[in-house]
């Protein structure tokens, strides 16, 4: 019976360690989401400041590219309306 209780104890400080190295890799890999997240979001601002920039300087240019995007996709959207 001393070496059922014994047994016991053992397997019950095994599993808090790993729950604690559980709890820490979880914690460690929520910091490294949020940091990621901090990151991607400053890239995306810096994108967007970069392509207002590049739309001020070149006018013409970013209406006729819209023009052309804004064709291109309404014709692959009425080809395929056309085919169904």
């Amino acid at each position: 019976m001393e070496d059922v209780r014994k047994n016991n104890e053992s397997l019950s400080k095994e599993a808090n360690k790993i729950g604690e190295r559980l709890q820490g890799a979880l914690t460690q890999g929520r910091e490294n989401g949020r940091e990621a997240w901090k990151k991607i979001q400053a890239r995306g601002k810096e994108a967007l400041e970069d392509t207002q920039k590049l739309i001020q300087k070149h006018p013409v240019k970013a209406v006729g590219l819209a023009v052309f995007i804004g064709a291109v996709f309404g014709a692959l959207v009425s080809f395929r309306r056309n085919k169904a």
